[in-house]
């Protein structure tokens, strides 16, 4: 400790440690740091490792004595192969020089961070599912997406998403990665001959199965020949998760692992609740099917968008987030912040789901609408928009109930909706104003303008803002719709409406 005291710019916070260390002894000290859990390791100047904490030991995979002398860059050398699977650990470092200027040292914290960087990779993965599966894509299109999500944000090397038609029994499958072609057709062929698959128990059963070294006990069962084919199969352990909803098993998910790798309470997990995601695409997809061309299309397709967005991420957000604080609470000792700091977010996230579903169950049957008007049904609407989402919106219009049919307050009410959402996904606006117009000839003008980052009105209106609908809800409801943007500058959209109200005499 002398070169700390030899500095001149050490503080009063050096010079208390040096008395610490003088008065519990230095022996103490080094024992707590070599017992410290998290990794505590001192570089030479030549940036090479001195010495070594059992904690930084046992992260790096090494006895602390066979990491003496070792580069600092095995530090830093750390991350994922070119596959995007877990390589080595992933290591977070703080590194603080100290020593006289011709004796320079460093102090290297670290720990290891793979598992939360691989939390927030599946969290990404979820997000990036619930975007591309949407209500317009085909059945076998929603099951080959979830396929490639699971595949390329875990560790497995194929996937299969099977689903089984409660009507006729019928089995339709997406796969990704080391599976065979007409992976559905496949299976079933093992099926049929009597193949005791973990994929029929987890969809029996409703719970999720691990199948530990799973090759090495099928391989030379003739009843999973078709599924095997003829090819070598990188894979030898599988999960499989259920796809459950509202109590009725849909199909499964099943995760194929390379030899060596052994899936944890952790993979199971998010496989589970990408089954769940799988369950909400599946039904959003079997009900657009049946409905077909409906007047209800449209809506349906913009709820479970919503849902996609909000609710269903929210939810998977808000399992992690259960599954940390419990991680937390079990250590010995417990850690108390990272639980207090748990149970904080999960407060906040609750609360924000239950925002969401106010407003989508408002947006799915806006009562206002019938029993106040238009006028009071958009302000609702905007002061739910604006709670979840920021913006400041202010709604302008008559105080009396404007006379129009209920068909018309319905288009009308459906196509400020859309303008608002298109606001608050794509505009990047901080202020709204939804004006109500009117004149004595009895025309009818809603503008919804917005300070955002606008657009090219003059090219074809873009299909994610969902203009043509909005034309079309205008046309419908006896007016046009104007539309004056430009890129960087504000956006006003305004349905006119002449004659849409009786005159004033």
């Amino acid at each position: 400790m002398a070169s700390l005291e030899s500095r001149p710019e050490a503080g009063s916070t050096s010079r208390e440690l040096v008395a610490l260390l003088e008065r519990v002894g230095a022996e103490v000290v080094a024992s707590a740091l070599t017992a410290h859990p998290e990794g505590i390791a001192v570089l030479d100047g030549d940036r090479r490792l001195l010495w070594v904490n059992d904690g930084g030991a046992s992260i790096l995979g090494a006895a602390p004595s066979a990491l003496i002398g070792a580069p600092a860059t095995m530090l830093v050398a750390t991350g994922v192969d070119s596959s995007g699977r877990d390589a080595m650990p992933e290591l977070e470092l703080v590194e603080s020089p100290f020593g006289a200027p011709d004796d320079r040292w460093t102090l290297v914290t670290f720990r290891d961070v793979t598992v939360a960087h691989r939390r927030q990779r599946q969290l990404r993965a979820f997000t990036r599912a619930a975007a591309r599966i949407t209500v317009g894509e085909t059945l076998d299109e929603v099951l080959d997406h979830l396929a490639e999500e699971v595949q390329a944000t875990t560790e497995a090397v194929a996937c299969g998403v099977v689903l089984v038609d409660p009507e006729t029994g019928a089995i339709q499958a997406g796969a990704a990665g080391d599976l065979p072609p007409h992976y559905a057709e496949r299976l079933e062929e093992s099926r049929a001959l009597g193949a005791p698959l973990l994929s029929l128990k987890a969809f029996e059963t409703g719970e999720a199965q691990i199948g530990r070294h799973w090759m090495r006990s099928i391989a030379t069962d003739p009843r999973f020949a078709p599924i095997l084919g003829e090819g070598d199969h990188d894979w030898d352990t599988i999960v499989v998760a259920p796809i459950t909803a509202r109590g009725r098993q849909l199909g499964v998910l099943t995760a194929s692992y390379a030899p060596g790798v052994d899936p944890d309470e952790e993979d199971v997990a998010f496989l589970t609740a990408i089954g769940d995601q799988a369950a909400v695409a599946i039904e959003n997809t079997r009900l657009v099917a049946k409905i077909g061309e409906s007047a209800s299309l449209e809506e349906r397709h913009r709820l479970a968008r919503d849902l996609h967005d909000s609710i269903s991420q929210a939810m998977f957000s808000l399992t992690l987030h259960t599954r940390a604080v419990q991680l937390a609470h079990d250590q010995e000792p417990p850690d108390r912040e990272s639980v207090a700091q748990g149970i904080a977010e999960l407060r906040e996230l609750t609360q924000g789901v239950h925002a969401e579903m106010r407003a989508l169950i408002f947006q799915l049957r806006p009562g206002a609408l019938h029993d106040e008007g238009l006028v009071a049904a958009v302000t609702k609407q905007a002061a739910a928009v604006a709670a979840r989402s920021g913006l400041e919106i202010e709604v302008t219009g008559p105080d009396e109930r404007l006379p129009l049919s209920e068909a018309v307050e319905q288009e009308l009410f459906r196509l400020v909706q859309e303008a608002l959402n298109n606001v608050a996904k794509h505009a990047g606006a901080r202020q709204v104003r939804i004006s109500f117009g009117t004149t004595d000839a009895g025309d009818l003008s809603i503008r919804v303008a917005d300070d955002g980052v606008g657009f090219d009105a003059r090219a074809a209106y873009p299909g994610h803002l969902g203009l043509t609908s909005m034309a079309e809800r205008a046309e419908r409801a006896g007016g046009r719709l104007v539309v004056d943007s430009r890129p960087g500058g504000p956006t006003v959209v305004e349905v006119l409406l002449p004659g849409a109200l009786p005159p004033q005499r």
